[in-house]
């Protein structure tokens, strides 16, 4: 079974969501999110609709899997609810951060911080127990 999920990048002005069908534990996003890395531009140049695009275009291998999520940041809490992560993506000093959620629907969202810290550290977390960074 796919473990469904979805990428909000963020800067100070914008934000773009991307809906990602498959192999969105910790690990797996950690993977997608570095492969964009390579067409997105290089730090500390981050713009989150330019790295939305490169998230896409180095993940997408065929029709559905990937696909953008209309409205604004948060267009992914109306898009699918059978979502199981969320993972938000800024820049702050130039490095690439990742904050993440486990998430539940039952009549509204349920959102568990997961995950705080730079993209290094995402892949190494376990399924639900990952360690929040200060």
């Amino acid at each position: 079974m796919s473990t469904r999920g979805a990428y909000v990048f963020e800067d100070a002005s914008n934000g773009v969501s991307v809906y990602r069908h498959s192999d969105n534990y910790a690990s797996g996003a950690a993977e997608a999110i570095e492969k964009a890395k390579s067409m997105a531009w290089q730090n500390p140049r981050f713009e989150a609709d330019e790295f939305a695009a490169a998230f896409v275009a180095a993940n997408k291998d065929g029709p559905g899997g990937i696909r953008l999520i209309s409205g604004d940041r948060n267009g992914w809490m109306d898009f699918a609810h059978d979502l199981e992560y969320v993972y938000r993506v800024t820049a702050i000093d130039g490095r690439l951060n990742v904050v993440a959620f486990h998430v539940f629907y039952n009549d509204t969202w349920e959102m568990e911080e997961i995950y705080n810290g730079e993209l290094e550290g995402l892949a190494t977390c376990e399924e639900h127990k990952c360690t929040l960074s200060s």
